[in-house]
């Protein structure tokens, strides 16, 4: 079953535009609600409008009549007061004489609603004496009782009304109206008394209103004068209280409303006729108001449900063909960038939605096709570090068995070296060959150590030792004299351009020395026969840097080819030309990350068959002589009272590391394995051991930590705190890292200097 899209949120963009229907629903009824109201009310108003013009119009009808008597009463009480002898008694034949004249004025005011006997006289003894219709009244009638004459005994020229009555000459039901009459002197002479004709006036006003739903009372007092004949008593009881509230400052007001839902009240509205205390109250009919507004009620909601409704259809139209189908295509779109090719949204009916549908159906092939050639990609990806694995294993493998015959041979050739002087060499040829072995054997040395450091770069586990200052010039000469023969087999002249006093460089002194072996030994393998190398050394003393050049005439590089080795692409060069020339070619990328770890700077200059010059820019830090630099000016030499057990398996190794720590005045021991080495320190007292890595039996990391477990041990109880110095061929971070978890403290390269060597053993010896 299709579920409403109001109850399925499958997207934001649903539920958006499901917040958005929701809010407009709620505007439009709140709209909706606001119009109805105001329907309503405008109803009411004309409703109300119809009231206020009908009460105006019948104010206005009997207040004409009561302005124009008021001035006839005025003018008859002037002449009456002009006719009046002096014991100030009104004579009642002139008076008759009088209100007759006015009579016959009034009767042709067809507007005006008088009584036929429109003027009576009621002298001060309450008697009706005279009449303008009649004349003198033979017979008097005593009106004394009357509510209104014992006002205008009192209040001179001033309009008193009184309650209907039935009138004592007409016999028609009159609103009876007085004005006393005062002689100059201010005496009481009598009232002009007439009546409006009720039903005269009630004919004039119906005629007037052409509403059949409205009707009308004059009230006086809190009694009805008269009324419609369709006035609703009972609703005029309801209401006496809201009436009586009326006053001048607020002539008019709606006293009731028809309600919505309830028959039982109406609109009616209050009005004061001005110059009286009379009221005029209009009702309009309950049922027909009632039915009025809510007809026009139920009209007007039924164009709100048309309304909602039509907005509604447009909604579900608008979700249905847009934004379901954007909602399905973004969801689709979704999916597809995360390569989830499960979902397929309903597929549009026509126009620019369809051509979206098509083209992310097709973009769907197109990545899926993608995804599948990557997880290819993937399986070489792995099977290539794989085997880079296995290459860079045993790479360092092999590099750690050829470093450690390397190590023999040079330091086996240095030892012979050691004692004889520069003379007794030259002199003998056997001493000659054993010094070139030592030159051959350091050059091999520095070519197992460009091929590993080329690996460590490529796995990401490149690093500098401590920095410590450096002799930039000792370096340079002794690089120079260990190219000696090199240079000499090339026909190539070396010169050194060094300035005095240079300020010590604070670096890796192993790795500055790797940079200057590289493109010194370079620059004499590139150069041309019978030419010159110089290199040179001074100090920029505005920059704070150390300016090292080194200059050959050799073949050169053309501009691309500069390029391409600064990139890092040195094997990228065409060397088919170089056939003769001796270089395993790894260097110079070793050097350009060597020089950035340093934050140093190369540039390279080069032209072709004319030579290349290699700038190098390191940043000086003025480094004063610190413990390690002091320690290293000590002598060496100094016997000392303190044993050392060397764990090495490689018989050259032994003599040489042996020969070096007895040089230092160490009582010197050897194992060949880990399992040899547990049993020795068993036996005797050792201070320090040196551990290699690789070794048959048992290799150094696991005798390390057995050392350190203590288990296997029974008179050894320093197992614990005995320093354990790891000295291996491999230095790279894993080798490092795995020797200090297995329990050693430190760790060096066998090719490390005596100096360095001391230097830590000193340290860990306290």
């Amino acid at each position: 079953m299709k579920k409403k899209f109001w109850l399925n949120f499958p997207s934001s963009l649903t539920k958006d535009f499901v917040l958005i229907y929701r809010i407009s629903i709620v505007l439009i009824f709140l709209i909706s609600v606001l119009f109805l109201k105001f329907s309503i009310d405008q109803e009411r108003e004309k409703i109300e409008e119809k009231i206020f013009v009908t009460s105006e119009q019948i104010e206005n009808l009997i207040s004409y009549n009561i302005d124009y008597l008021k001035y006839q009463l005025h003018y008859a009480t002037k002449q009456i007061k002009e006719t009046t002898e002096n014991n100030h008694v009104a004579n009642g034949e002139k008076v008759a004489k009088i209100l007759s004249s006015f009579v016959g004025n009034i009767n042709n005011q067809v507007d005006i609603s008088i009584t036929w006997n429109a003027f009576s006289w009621v002298d001060k003894k309450g008697d009706m004496s005279a009449d303008g219709a009649v004349g003198v009244i033979k017979n008097p009638v005593n009106v004394s009782s009357r509510d209104y004459l014992v006002t205008t005994s009192k209040i001179p020229e001033k309009l008193v009304f009184g309650k209907p009555l039935l009138g004592a000459l007409s016999g028609r039901y009159i609103i009876p109206i007085g004005m006393g009459v005062f002689s100059n002197s201010g005496d009481y002479l009598g009232t002009l008394a007439f009546g409006l004709d009720i039903e005269r006036i009630i004919e004039k006003i119906l005629k007037t209103i052409s509403n059949e739903n409205l009707s009308f009372a004059v009230i006086e007092g809190n009694e009805i004068a008269f009324a419609s004949d369709n006035f609703d008593e009972k609703r005029y009881k309801k209401l006496a209280d809201k009436i009586s509230n009326l006053n001048e400052l607020d002539p008019i007001k709606v006293i009731d409303r028809q309600g919505l839902f309830t028959k039982d009240s109406s609109f009616a509205a209050v009005r004061m006729i001005k110059n009286s205390p009379l009221k005029i109250l209009v009702l309009y009919d309950s049922n027909e108001s009632y039915h009025q507004i809510f007809n026009l009620f139920l009209r007007q909601l039924s164009l709100v449900f048309l309304v909602i409704f039509a907005c509604i259809v447009l909604f579900q139209k608008i979700y249905y063909q847009i934004v379901k189908p954007v909602s399905g295509l973004s969801k689709f779109a979704l999916k597809i960038s995360k390569q989830d090719f499960s979902f397929v949204p309903e597929r549009p009916k026509g126009g620019e939605l369809l051509d979206l549908f098509n083209t992310l159906n097709s973009v769907k092939e197109v990545t899926k096709r993608e995804k599948d050639l990557l997880k290819k990609l993937e399986v070489t990806n792995h099977e290539l570090f794989r085997a880079n694995e296995a290459k860079a294993e045993f790479l360092a493998k092999s590099s750690h068995d050829i470093k450690n015959y390397i190590f023999g041979i040079c330091g086996l050739s240095k030892i012979i070296l050691g004692n004889k002087s520069r003379s007794e060499i030259l002199q003998s040829e056997e001493l000659q060959m054993v010094e070139t072995i030592a030159d051959q054997s350091e050059e091999l040395m520095h070519f197992v150590e460009d091929l590993l450091d080329t690996n460590q770069v490529d796995k990401g586990e490149f690093s500098l030792e401590k920095f410590k200052p450096c002799d930039v010039s000792s370096i340079i000469d002794r690089i120079v004299l260990l190219n000696k023969s090199l240079a000499t087999r090339h026909h190539t002249v070396v010169r050194t351009e060094i300035e005095n006093n240079l300020p010590k460089l604070y670096c890796d002194i192993r790795r500055m020395k790797q940079i200057l072996v590289n493109l010194i030994t370079n620059a004499i393998k590139y150069s041309k026969p019978q030419t010159s190398v110089t290199i040179s050394a001074k100090y920029l003393k505005s920059e704070g840097q150390i300016y090292i050049e080194v200059l050959d005439q050799g073949i050169g590089m053309s501009k691309q080819e500069v390029e391409i080795l600064l990139q890092g692409r040195g094997r990228d060069i065409d060397k088919s030309d170089l056939e003769n020339v001796d270089s395993h070619g790894i260097g110079m990328s070793i050097v350009f990350k060597l020089v950035e770890m340093h934050r140093g700077k190369i540039e390279i200059e080069s032209a072709k068959n004319k030579g290349t010059k290699v700038k190098l820019f390191f940043n000086v830090y003025e480094v004063e002589d610190n413990e390690e630099v002091l320690r290293e000016k000590k002598n060496k030499n100094s016997v000392k009272n303190q044993a050392v057990l060397l764990v090495e398996d490689n018989p050259a190794n032994i003599k040489i590391t042996s020969k070096v720590l007895r040089d230092l005045g160490y009582k010197t021991s050897y194992a060949e394995n880990g399992l040899e080495a547990l049993k020795i320190l068993d036996e005797e007292d050792f201070d320090l051991v040196l551990m290699d890595g690789e070794m048959p039996l048992m290799n150094g990391y696991e005798a390390a930590a057995k050392i350190r477990e203590g288990k296997v041990f029974k008179k050894f109880k320093n197992y614990k705190k005995i320093p354990i110095i790891a000295l291996m061929s491999s230095s790279d971070e894993k080798t490092i890292k795995k020797a200090l978890d297995s329990g050693m403290n430190f760790h060096l390269e066998k090719s490390t200097s005596k100096t360095k060597l001391a230097d830590v053993i000193e340290k860990c010896l306290g």
